[in-house]
C-alpha cells in the first residue's frame, strides 16, 4: 500500500516513460483513495491526450482547474518553502486547455 502521494508520482514516472496504461491505472487508483488533488486530474489528462481520448482529457483538465481555482486552496499540492514534486499549476492547465476549440470548452465547461 502506498502512502497517500504513491499512486500520483508512479503515474507521473510511467508517463515519463510513455507508458501511458500504466500511467491511467496509478492514477485512477490514487483518485480511489482521494479525488481532490489537481495533479491526479491533470496527469490524467495528459496521459489520455497522448492515447487521444481528447474528450476524457478535456473534462479531466477543467477538473484540474476546477480544484486549482478552488478558494479554500486544499486540493493541489503545495509549500511555502519550496516546490513539491510533479506540482501542477494553473497556467499550465490554461495552456493545456488552449489546445482544444473554444466550442468545445464551451460544452465541456459544465463538467
Amino acid at each position: 500500500q502506498a502512502g497517500l502521494y504513491g499512486y500520483l508520482h508512479l503515474g507521473v514516472t510511467r508517463m515519463r516513460v510513455k507508458d501511458y496504461h500504466g500511467a491511467i491505472e496509478a492514477l485512477d487508483h490514487e483518485n480511489r483513495i482521494y479525488d481532490k488533488f489537481a495533479e491526479t486530474w491533470f496527469y490524467l489528462a495528459q496521459a489520455n491526450l497522448a492515447l487521444g481520448n481528447n474528450a476524457l482529457a478535456k473534462a479531466e483538465l477543467l477538473q484540474a482547474r476546477s480544484l486549482l481555482t478552488d478558494p479554500t486552496g486544499k486540493y493541489y499540492l503545495h509549500e511555502v518553502y519550496c516546490e513539491m514534486q510533479d506540482a501542477v499549476y494553473l497556467s499550465e492547465v490554461n495552456n493545456a486547455l488552449a489546445l482544444f476549440p473554444q466550442s468545445a470548452h464551451r460544452r465541456l465547461s459544465s463538467y
